[in-house]
């Protein structure tokens, strides 16, 4: 039989790198108008100070990033973002700005914004002396619209002289009563149960 030698001894110290602890949950967050804010309480990881947070749109989309600084146990982000979607966020600890990280945590839940502009406002027919159709495109987070009207711009936003129906559920509505030989103007604006969008005028 045939038998090998054994090598010399590797004398090399190797140190075991402890893995960087994440954090426990998937941080919460919070819209208000244009701006999300997404945050993590009672954190205490030992030689960890900052936190990154990672934000997706619509659940493919990687809308953006930032790191804070954990402060009292708490650390919060907020980012910018567009109405008419819907936001989730996920996090993860990291020594320096250029990491090292830990993984990351699961995502939050899908928050909703208010919802965008409405487009396409403009085609109007007059379905008698009195009354006009006005349509708009239809936005898919909106649960109604609200529509105004008035005979001189001035009057927007301006409740006595503005005349205003809400809870319309589609894209169109017809407008009944106006006087004959006067001019108007409309604005039409989406709503959902985060708020409205911004007016869209005729």
């Amino acid at each position: 039989y045939w038998t090998c030698d054994w090598t010399g001894y590797d004398n090399t110290t190797y140190t075991v790198v402890k893995p960087i602890e994440a954090p426990s949950s998937a941080p919460s967050v919070e819209i208000k108008g244009t701006y999300l804010t997404a945050k993590l309480e009672n954190l205490s990881i030992e030689g960890i100070s900052k936190i990154q947070f990672q934000i997706v749109r619509d659940d493919k989309l990687v809308y953006a990033s930032g790191i804070a600084n954990i402060v009292t146990g708490v650390a919060s982000y907020s980012f910018p973002i567009e109405l008419g979607h819907k936001y989730k966020a996920r996090a993860r600890s990291c020594k320096t700005d250029i990491g090292p990280y830990s993984d990351w945590t699961d995502y939050s839940q899908n928050e909703e914004t208010a919802p965008a502009a409405p487009v396409g406002f403009g085609l109007a027919t007059a379905t008698s002396k009195t009354s006009i159709l006005l349509e708009w495109d239809t936005v898919s987070t909106a649960t109604s619209y609200t529509l105004e009207w008035t005979n001189d711009k001035r009057n927007f936003d301006t409740n006595s002289l503005t005349t205003k129906q809400d809870n319309i559920l589609f894209g169109k509505y017809e407008i009944t009563g106006l006087e004959t030989g006067k001019e108007y103007f409309f604005r039409v604006r989406a709503h959902n149960d985060k708020g409205d969008s911004t007016w869209v005028y005729y």
